[in-house]
C-alpha cells in the first residue's frame, strides 16, 4: 500500500468527512472518494459507514488504522533518516485559556520556537474549557493547553501536566498585606474578586474556589466578577481587593511587589496545566516534538 493513500485514509478517519480531507491534503474530492475506494478494495473489507454528509470508520477501519499510522511513521522516519533533517516544518495550532496563554505559554512557545524555527505556532484562546475540549476531541487544533481541575477527557490523550500552586493576594497598599494569621472571613468579605467564564449557553466559575468555600461554611462575598484572571490581576493592582490566584500567573506582579500574598490558612483546592491531543489523531513530526518539549517543560504524573 502506497504511504499515500495511507495518509489519505488517517485524514479522513479525523475529519469524518471526505470534502475537508480533500481541502486540507490538496486532493479534489474525487481523488480522495477513489483513493479511499480502492483501499477498500485492495484490503476486501469497508473501512467507512456513509452517514448523512459525514462519515466515521467501521471496526475494521479502527482496527486498520493502527497499521496505517505505523506506516506512515515509518516512512517518515526512513525520509529523516536519509535526508539527516535537522531544521524540522510544519505548524502547530494550540487552543489555550487565557491563564495558560498569559501564564505558560509565552516561555514555553519561545523556548520550542529556539529549538525548531521552522515550526510555525499558531495560539488560539477560549475561556470555556469544554468548548476547548470539543475543538480537540474534533481534531480543529492539534493541542490544548488549560487549568483545570484533574480529569479524564474522553478522546483525548494527555501529554504533560503540573499541578499549581494557588494563593490569596492582594495589592501592597490592602490592609491585609502586613496582617499576620488573616481570617479567611476577612478575605473573602466584599472586597473578594472572582472570574467567571460565560458562553451562549451558561455562566460558571472560572475556579472551584467559590463553591468548595461554600460547601465549608464561608460566605463568598464576591465584589466584582471578570472574565479572565488577568482582568483580575489588573483590577486589582488598579483599585485594591483579593483575589484566589495561581502563582505561574502572578510571579512578575508579586516579584516587582505590585501584589503580594495574604497570610492566611490554605485550602485544598488543585488545579492543573494540562495539554492534551485527540487520542484519535495521527502525531505528525512536529506534533511529536511539542509534545515530548511539553513532557520536559512541565512533566507528567
Amino acid at each position: 500500500m502506497e504511504t499515500r493513500i495511507a495518509k489519505t485514509f488517517i485524514k479522513v478517519a479525523e475529519l469524518g468527512n471526505i470534502t475537508k480531507a480533500a481541502e486540507q491534503l490538496g486532493y479534489s474530492q474525487g481523488a480522495v472518494t477513489s483513493q479511499i475506494k480502492q483501499l477498500e478494495e485492495d484490503l476486501g473489507v469497508l473501512l467507512f459507514d456513509r452517514i448523512g454528509r459525514g462519515i466515521q470508520l467501521t471496526q475494521a477501519g479502527r482496527n486498520f488504522r493502527e497499521y496505517a499510522v505505523r506506516l506512515v511513521r515509518a516512512s517518515e522516519d526512513a525520509d529523516a533518516f536519509a535526508m539527516d533533517k535537522k531544521d524540522p516544518e510544519g505548524q502547530l495550532v494550540i487552543e489555550a485559556t487565557s491563564s495558560a496563554s498569559i501564564g505558560i505559554l509565552p516561555k514555553v512557545l519561545y523556548g520550542f520556537h529556539e529549538r525548531y524555527p521552522k515550526i510555525k505556532l499558531s495560539v488560539r484562546l477560549s475561556e470555556d474549557t469544554d468548548i476547548l475540549v470539543s475543538h480537540v476531541r474534533q481534531n480543529r487544533v492539534d493541542f490544548a493547553v488549560f487549568l483545570a481541575p484533574k480529569e479524564n477527557y474522553d478522546g483525548c490523550t494527555l501529554v504533560a501536566e503540573r499541578k499549581e500552586e494557588f494563593q490569596f493576594v492582594t495589592s501592597p497598599s490592602d490592609q491585609l498585606a502586613t496582617k499576620k494569621k488573616v481570617s479567611l472571613e476577612d478575605v473573602l468579605d466584599d472586597s473578594f474578586v472572582s472570574a467567571f467564564i460565560s458562553t451562549d449557553q451558561s455562566m460558571k466559575n472560572d475556579y472551584i474556589v467559590e463553591s468548595y468555600l461554600r460547601q465549608r461554611g464561608y460566605d463568598v462575598q464576591s465584589s466584582v466578577e471578570f472574565g479572565t484572571v488577568a482582568s483580575v490581576v489588573n483590577y486589582i493592582k488598579t483599585n485594591g481587593g483579593h483575589a484566589y490566584l495561581p502563582l505561574f500567573m502572578i510571579e512578575n506582579e508579586l516579584k516587582r511587589k505590585e501584589l503580594c500574598i495574604i497570610d492566611t490558612e490554605p485550602i485544598d483546592i488543585h488545579e492543573y496545566i494540562q495539554v492534551i491531543y485527540s487520542s484519535t489523531r495521527w502525531l505528525s513530526p512536529q506534533m511529536k516534538l511539542f509534545a515530548e518539549y511539553m513532557k520536559d517543560v512541565l512533566g507528567k504524573e
